[in-house]
């Protein structure tokens, strides 16, 4: 078996070795767009990732990049009546986003891909105990299921959390619980119907430097166990580096750097990413001025034609007035920049 609990409604699958097999997760060319007064506000324009069965793999980029726009049009949690979808394809576990009914992709989340939300603070149900809103989800997507088994399961996961006094914590609210101890939760919620994928967005977030490393050691170490593909979205190039395998990098809406995670933090490519890593501190570094990218990220309803990093980049040239497109780099590594067009593009892109 795939995970370490049996399923009813939630499909197993037999162990496949990591980053192999078909993606759990696979965006090709998407383009997005939020219609506002005036104008539309192009969220996002030709991201393509994949995530494998198995994998960590990490999606960093500033403020507004387009993060988390990604990850809830993968999981379809948009009002559908406030975007528009302009062109591509999100496949989720074998299953086309855009061709399910609410009623599949409500079937789909939790117990085929689940999602950690960015504020643990506000995440929880505050009127409900922490035992029945755990509960609730497994007893929603796992047919027969009694109360009693539900209640083993949701202890076995708050003590896989390494919560000694799960007990406590099953009948407490949210409100009686620190912030890191309701980050654990929401860890432990997403992986009680052992999902194929689980998306991370900014897990950390007002947590403390301690605490954010005990949830992110948590998290994958949980997702190996149950051999669950994770995608973490953050802006912290720190964590990528500790804890994912690949990476993809995001500016104004688009992927402009991809590869194994070692080879983009130790040769970056793109100016982007060269611009976020020269910004991390280090202890060679201390008491130093870090160098800055200079200028404002564009404003998304007025995007300069080609590459939208053109104005804020020391090396842009006459040919970034076109739409740059993704070019091999290195070994599986590729970049959306007009300075590698004389080598190959990157296959499958």
């Amino acid at each position: 078996m795939r995970a370490q609990y049996h399923h009813t409604n939630c499909s197993i699958s037999e162990p496949v070795a990591v980053g192999t097999g078909r993606p759990v997760l696979n965006i090709e060319d998407l383009w997005v767009e939020f219609p506002v007064f005036g104008g539309r506000v192009q969220a996002l324009n030709g991201v393509s990732l994949q995530v494998r069965p198995g994998e960590v793999v990490g999606l960093v980029g500033e403020s507004g990049s387009g993060k988390s726009v990604t990850a809830m049009m993968a999981m379809r949690l948009l009002n559908a009546a406030q975007y528009r979808v302009k062109k591509g394809s999100i496949q989720l576990t074998e299953h086309d986003v855009f061709a399910c009914t609410e009623k599949q992709m409500q079937a789909l989340r939790g117990s085929e891909v689940a999602m950690i939300f960015q504020e643990p603070m506000t995440a929880l149900n505050p009127t409900m105990r922490i035992g029945r809103q755990m509960m609730d989800v497994i007893l929603h997507h796992e047919s027969g299921f009694s109360y009693r088994q539900a209640r083993a399961r949701v202890l076995d996961l708050l003590k896989a959390m390494y919560i000694a006094d799960a007990e406590r914590v099953f009948e407490a609210y949210p409100f009686e619980l620190s912030g890191g101890m309701r980050q654990r939760i929401m860890v432990a919620m997403a992986f009680s119907c052992a999902p194929q994928l689980l998306i991370a967005d900014e897990p950390t977030t007002a947590l403390d430097v301690t605490v954010q490393k005990q949830v992110l050691n948590l998290l994958k170490e949980q997702a190996q166990r149950m051999q669950t593909a994770l995608l973490i979205i953050t802006h912290d190039m720190a964590v990528v580096s500790q804890y994912c395998e690949r990476i993809y990098v995001m500016y104004a809406g688009t992927v402009v750097e991809s590869g194994p995670t070692t080879q983009v933090i130790q040769r970056p490519a793109h100016p982007y990413t060269r611009g976020l890593l020269a910004g991390i501190p280090t202890p060679e570094t201390r008491g130093e001025i870090l160098p800055t990218i200079a200028g404002q990220p564009p404003n998304l309803q007025h995007l300069p034609a080609g590459c939208a990093f053109q104005e804020r980049c020391s090396e842009a040239f006459a040919a970034c007035k076109q739409r740059p497109l993704m070019h091999s780099v290195g070994p599986n590594q590729a970049a959306a920049c007009w300075l590698y067009a004389e080598l190959p593009a990157a296959e499958g892109e």
